[in-house]
């Protein structure tokens, strides 16, 4: 397949829509670029995971072209806060929130995702999403489950795409101190929840830092900074 064919459309299956993404923004593909498929055989998730691909979910990545690297270490929760303002503003029954750096979770468990892959001598980041619409993994939700009617990924696609721009554009044009603000708003495990993480290590949550690491004080008494750990709240949290 011609790689100019598959931006701004949704083919039928491919390994991974990062992995388009990124030939797209190597082949010099401008800022809001997009790529989504109806089925992933190779999706990916943080740490090298699996992410489970089920049919009729959202697999969406996105080309973001930027001019400081100062900016990098925002994008996750930046992404993150953009697909949870859309469903905020549009499916208003539920309360979605953002588990740090980035899942999208509900009362009821994960509804979706977001790996970011940056490329900064290309000056370009890909921001792929991985959103369940009709259907779930065990221990996790999906859109049709929280609302009880049928969301498709086509129902979201669009909104996705515009708040996921509109907050990179936020982020590029003005900083993070919006981001901060609602991911304060809607965050999962909110400062004073007690987290474990690396298995072992456990402490309570003071809040974001100024590269978008969560601060937390340890056991000990002392201040840790996280950057891209996994979390387990213990006590304190949403979900």
């Amino acid at each position: 397949m011609n790689i100019a064919e598959i931006a701004n459309t949704v083919i039928i299956e491919c390994d991974s829509t990062n992995s388009l993404a990124r030939k797209l923004g190597e082949t010099g593909f401008p800022h809001g670029t997009w790529v989504a498929a109806r089925n992933q055989s190779n999706g990916r998730g943080r740490h090298g995971r699996v992410w489970v691909s089920m049919e009729g979910n959202l697999f969406l990545s996105l080309v973001m072209r930027f001019k400081s690297r100062s900016i990098l270490t925002w994008v996750p929760l930046t992404a993150t806060v953009g697909v949870i303002k859309f469903l905020r503003c549009n499916y208003t029954r539920n309360s979605f929130k953002v588990k740090w750096p980035n899942d999208i979770v509900t009362t009821k468990g994960k509804i979706g995702g977001v790996l970011c892959e940056a490329f900064p001598n290309q000056l370009f980041v890909v921001i792929g999403i991985g959103l369940n619409c009709v259907s779930a993994p065990e221990m996790a939700s999906s859109l049709s489950v929280e609302l009880g009617a049928e969301v498709t990924a086509d129902d979201v696609r669009s909104g996705v795409i515009e708040s996921v721009m509109s907050s990179f554009d936020e982020l590029i044009s003005n900083g993070p101190s919006k981001i901060a603000v609602s991911y304060k708003d809607w965050c999962a495990i909110p400062s004073g929840s007690r987290i474990m993480w690396n298995y072992d290590c456990s402490g309570d949550v003071i809040g974001l830092g100024p590269s978008g690491e969560l601060i937390v004080k340890n056991t000990n008494g002392n201040t840790v900074k996280l950057f891209a750990e996994d979390i387990r709240a213990v006590r304190g949290a949403y979900a």
